[in-house]
């Protein structure tokens, strides 16, 4: 968590946001597909989801795991609030500038 905070008070946080955006976005898309190799591969219950932990969400306003559906909603939202973020840091280094 240092390091995280670290990162985010720092005058460039792009790095979280870079590793934000894969993890989430990443594991959101293709991370699903990787789920279901792990599960072959290694014969784990996909309905368990013992082992498959990683690449398990939950709803955004729930607590039940997420379905496909519900994970476009997720990755809509993320990017959403990642395109806030650009937008608020491009806003904010115009401004520093014209000063």
């Amino acid at each position: 968590m240092n390091r995280i905070n670290s990162i985010s008070d720092s005058p460039d946080p792009s790095a979280l946001l870079a590793h934000s955006y894969v993890r989430y976005l990443g594991d959101l898309s293709g991370g699903q597909f990787i789920r279901r190799v792990i599960a072959k591969a290694y014969e784990l219950d996909e309905m368990s989801g013992i082992g498959l932990e990683f690449y398990e969400f939950k709803e955004l306003d729930g607590s039940r795991r997420a379905s496909q559906g519900d994970m476009k909603k997720i990755k809509e939202w993320f990017r959403e609030g990642m395109n806030v973020g650009a937008h608020d840091k491009i806003a904010k280094g115009w401004s520093l500038n014209r000063q």
